[in-house]
């Protein structure tokens, strides 16, 4: 049903502009409210998968990852043609809703530019050294392949030690953007936020640092805010102190 009417609203806006030469008026309403329509469908969207109370808290939580760290990426580049490349474990090493929910959210953030493509990879890597953190750089690569359309990376099972050497992150003219989430709470990529490999990094709070459930809507920035931060090479150091 979201597709149809999205569908329906791109419909009137084409409309809207073929109408703009022989009636202006008529087209500027019917462009209005196809931009008006699509940012609320998007928006209701966004919000029903996050917030709705039936939404297990761990879905609702993956869901606010991914939706904060679609953000960061746009808000990084002005690039918008190519694929985003979301690096998920193998099966069995993480709860398959939560990994739907993390790609799902991800996926609607993207519905806004069309050239963009978002293409789910699985790390050819043991389910066991994915829960123990020992993934290697070499598997991480391996799993990645190449893609000269490259727009990001997003790692759902963090960063290995010594993937900063990899030929695709080398190179600070053309390495490809890395946003880094880790779900055991592994912080071993932080000095590759600082040098710049990774753009942005998702960091749980501490314990004691933990914030309270907000009241009122559940948006996913109050979702996300609740639990993490996101950190990168211009807030390392105020982040670092905030979730000790």
């Amino acid at each position: 049903m979201y597709f149809i009417w999205l569908l329906s609203l791109l419909f009137l806006g084409g409309l809207g502009w073929l109408t703009l030469k022989k009636l202006p008026w008529l087209g500027q309403i019917l462009i209005g409210c196809s931009v008006l329509g699509c940012l609320s469908l998007v928006s209701w969207e966004i919000f029903t998968s996050f917030g709705g109370g039936g939404a297990p808290r761990l879905h609702r939580s993956q869901a606010a990852v991914a939706y904060t760290i679609a953000q960061q990426f746009l808000g990084d580049t002005e690039a918008r043609k190519g694929t985003v490349v979301l690096l998920f474990p193998p099966e069995r090493a993480a709860p398959t809703g939560a990994l739907d929910s993390f790609y799902e959210a991800f996926a609607r953030v993207m519905t806004r530019f069309p050239t963009i493509e978002v293409r789910e990879q699985t790390l050819d890597a043991p389910s066991s050294a994915v829960r123990k953190g020992s993934v290697t750089a070499e598997q991480f690569s391996a799993s990645l392949g190449s893609d000269e359309g490259l727009l990001a990376i997003v790692s759902w099972v963090g960063f290995p030690d010594g993937a900063e050497r990899l030929a695709m992150f080398r190179d600070i003219e053309t390495r490809v953007p890395l946003y880094v989430f880790d779900p055991s709470g592994g912080t071993n990529w932080l000095n590759s936020v600082e040098s710049g490999i990774i753009r942005g990094g998702v960091v749980p709070l501490a314990s004691k640092a933990l914030s309270a459930p907000a009241t009122g809507p559940r948006t996913p920035n109050v979702v996300f805010s609740e639990s993490y931060r996101m950190v990168t090479p211009a807030n390392l150091t105020r982040v670092l102190s905030e979730i000790q």
